[in-house]
């Protein structure tokens, strides 16, 4: 099986034998398979024989030095490509030369400025305009790259690699819903290449679809059972879907495929930090981090198996430096940042932590979104759009379910005690958790009719029993399941036209602890708000006035309103009165939810294992001098 770095070999050679004739071409094919697979001394022996056989043609002499084995020769190369094209300044091959030379040396910009020049003097050739795409996505130059891998498409749209290179720079340039729909083009075109397979299903986990990167990653392990990447992605889509047992053996197994492979490591040590096993987690963590030390996974994921203390400034010694390396990728930058910040909060150095955590939230943009801005306006559409469709249906509803599941939906802002409220639930006998199910995010618009843009009850019933079987499969034998997808608080009004039995609990919790709390934490999907402090101002106050609404359209007492703060300082009454709205009876394993061992995969992951505590509450009081805009939320 080839690696990554022999399979970007492999394109390299592709983009040379292009521009050869056939006679040339099963000549060079052979010394660049032979130096890909490791036969180092034979790719010597076959590039010499090829310049002794044309000593008169500078491209055998190029072509010799570009095989060569380490940077020193390639850049004798690119010396030697850039005095001869000084007498051939129109030559195309010699430049299309020159960008692969350039790229072998880790110099994407200038490869993609010699890739410019062919792909100027071929306007009409499909292979140059992709190979300058692909130069500018290497230099992650996203906008550009899809301006000009779209026209290679153009030019040829039964190529699979272009629509795979384009889905990949529309992904970095935050479009990524049209990404998903170019590599859905190439696995089309080129259904057994697990690459491709791969780059979906990578795209489906950042878009919050676990259901469809598991399907993804299995056909990509039915291609190749000895594929680790595509078990450790489908060990990440069962985590973001809440089967965390399932995950762990898919993670074990990619780890046992190839020991080499550092992420799959530090995706089975975030496994098992989501079980509870937080020792065993952070050895899986420090060995990732030892067979990769440029990475952000395996650092961050350690920050969250504990409290970091003074013993600990070695490690944090390490992600400060390796985090000043502008060359990292913005996700490992990210995920970097916000490590340090929380463990920098923990020795209590609060202007550094929340350093970081600005640093955080700029790569976090960086890397989810692109260049793409926030569109206030966009954003308000999507809360106006519910409230108009579904405000009035809740009255007209007909039981569905009498004698099925209970759901209890815990709602509110992320970072409000959620998690907290789903484990006090789920410590119930009669309870089940299911974490937090993406059902009505995304199928919300399905309960209206395409033509008419109307509601349509026959849709409203087809979309509950959707979510009762799904929630069925997380039951395990219980009446009640617990979703705890706090934004479900947008469709209240959908959900209690679906499903009238459901109890719905909202958390609120202080509203600068809320926001800071979410600036400061790292979250795997995309949410386009969530990143500049203005614009999670925004959303809060529009988060308010969305729970106004329904508590004025929905009938009195139908919404179970839980302040955070009272539940943590003063536990039993606040539990007796949630479990009798729920129609339970009271347990006292519920004041336990640290003895609580389901997976849990939220953010709050090594909170909820903890006795409830108190010293959240004013937490943003530790942050005040540089929380800026989201001071402004004291008045609500």
């Amino acid at each position: 099986m080839y690696t990554a770095s022999m399979l970007r070999e492999l394109i390299t050679s592709t983009q040379v034998l292009a521009f050869m004739g056939s006679e040339w071409q099963h000549r060079v094919r052979r010394v660049y398979r032979a130096r890909v697979i490791g036969r180092l001394d034979e790719a010597t022996r076959l590039s010499a024989r090829l310049r002794r056989s044309r000593p008169w043609s500078v491209r055998a002499q190029l072509l010799h030095l570009l095989i060569g084995f380490d940077r020193v020769t390639v850049s004798a190369a690119a010396r030697q490509l850039e005095i001869v094209l000084r007498q051939k300044p129109d030559s195309a091959e010699l430049y299309r030369l020159l960008s692969v030379a350039l790229r072998r040396q880790g110099k994407a910009i200038d490869a993609a400025n010699a890739a410019a020049k062919v792909a100027a003097q071929l306007p009409s050739d499909g292979l140059a305009q992709y190979t300058y795409g692909t130069c500018l996505l290497e230099a992650r130059l996203f906008t550009g790259a899809v301006s000009v891998l779209q026209k290679a498409a153009e030019l040829d749209n039964d190529n699979a690699d272009f629509h795979a290179s384009l889905g990949l720079a529309l992904q970095g340039s935050g479009r990524l819903h049209l990404a998903i729909a170019a590599l859905v083009r190439a696995v089309e075109l080129k259904p057994k290449d697990l690459s491709f397979r791969e780059y979906l299903a990578s795209a489906y986990l950042l878009d919050a679809k676990p259901d469809q990167a598991a399907e993804q990653a299995q056909i990509a392990i039915s291609l190749d059972a000895h594929n680790s990447v595509g078990r450790r992605l489908l060990a990440q889509a069962l985590i973001l879907d809440g089967r965390t047992h399932e995950a762990e053996l898919e993670a074990l197994s990619a780890t046992e495929i190839d020991r080499s492979d550092s992420c799959a490591v530090a995706i089975h040590g975030a496994v098992l930090q989501a079980l509870g096993q937080m020792e065993a987690a952070e050895t899986r963590c420090k060995q990732s981090a030892d067979m990769e030390p440029r990475q952000g996974l395996a650092y961050f994921v350690r920050s969250r198996c504990r409290r970091m203390s003074v013993q600990d400034q070695d490690l944090l010694g390490t992600m400060v430096d390796l985090a000043a390396d502008q060359t990292l990728d913005p996700s490992e930058l990210e995920l970097l940042h916000y490590a340090l910040g929380k463990s920098l909060e923990d020795l209590g150095d609060f202007k550094e932590a929340f350093r970081h955590y600005d640093l955080a939230n700029e790569a976090a943009y960086t890397s989810k979104f692109g260049d793409l801005p926030f569109d206030p306006a966009k954003h308000r559409e999507n809360y106006d759009f519910i409230r108009s469709k579904f405000s009035a249906i809740s009255c007209q509803r007909e039981p569905a379910f009498e004698d099925s599941l209970t759901p209890i939906f815990v709602v509110g802002m992320m970072r409000s005690g959620t998690s907290l409220m789903e484990q006090i639930l789920s410590s119930h006998l009669e309870v089940s958790g299911a974490g937090e199910q993406r059902y009505w995010p995304q199928n919300f618009r399905r309960a209206c009719d395409p033509e008419t843009g109307r509601v349509d009850f026959s849709r409203v019933k087809e979309l509950a029993e959707g979510y009762i079987n799904r929630l069925s499969s997380f039951s395990e034998g219980k009446r009640f399941v617990v979703d705890k997808m706090p934004n479900n608080y947008m469709y209240i009004g959908l959900i209690r036209a679906a499903l009238p039995q459901a109890r719905i609990i909202h958390v609120r919790r202080h509203p600068i602890d809320t926001c800071v709390s979410i600036y400061a934490t790292q979250n795997p999907v995309r949410i386009r708000w969530a990143h500049k402090k203005a614009h999670i101002v925004l959303n809060y106050q529009r988060y308010l006035s969305h729970m106004e609404h329904w508590r004025q359209s929905e009938p009195s007492g139908s919404i179970l309103e839980v302040q955070y703060e009272n539940l943590v300082t003063t536990p039993e009454p606040v539990i007796r009165t949630i479990l009798e709205y729920c129609g339970l009876s009271w347990k006292a394993s519920c004041l336990r939810p640290e003895d609580n061992q389901r997976g849990v995969t939220t953010p709050s992951l090594w909170q909820v294992r903890q006795p409830m505590y108190q010293t959240s509450i004013g937490r943003w009081q530790r942050f005040e001098p540089w929380i800026g805009e989201l001071a402004s939320l004291s008045e609500t």
